[in-house]
């Protein structure tokens, strides 16, 4: 299940690892196995960081966790930010436009 974020864009450090392609892209969603981070800001100034990582060996498991905690806490969370895995999202378009390119000769 991807996780929704309407209203964010990447943040500045991540612009430029990749800015070509980062600066005016808008997030509708993000697979699940891209997030290596999870920052979850509440109202009264918590914050809780979930190192996806460390914390879910199963992605299933980690939309779960993402489910019942917004059900839990939305009243009292003021944002949730994801931090993802550029190198790793990188890395897959490359890999899966060399196999497109490969194809099409």
């Amino acid at each position: 299940m991807p996780v929704k974020n309407k209203h964010k864009q990447f943040e500045d450090h991540t612009v430029q690892s990749w800015p070509e392609i980062l600066d005016d892209l808008h997030i509708e969603s993000i697979p699940t196995d891209y997030v290596k981070q999870i920052k979850v800001t509440f109202i009264d100034g918590k914050v809780w960081l979930i190192d996806v990582n460390e914390s879910y060996s199963n992605y299933d498991d980690l939309d779960l966790a993402l489910e019942e905690l917004y059900a839990q806490h939305e009243d009292v969370i003021e944002t949730i930010n994801f931090n993802i895995d550029i190198e790793k999202i990188k890395a897959d378009i490359e890999k899966r436009t060399t196999i497109f390119l490969k194809k099409r000769k």
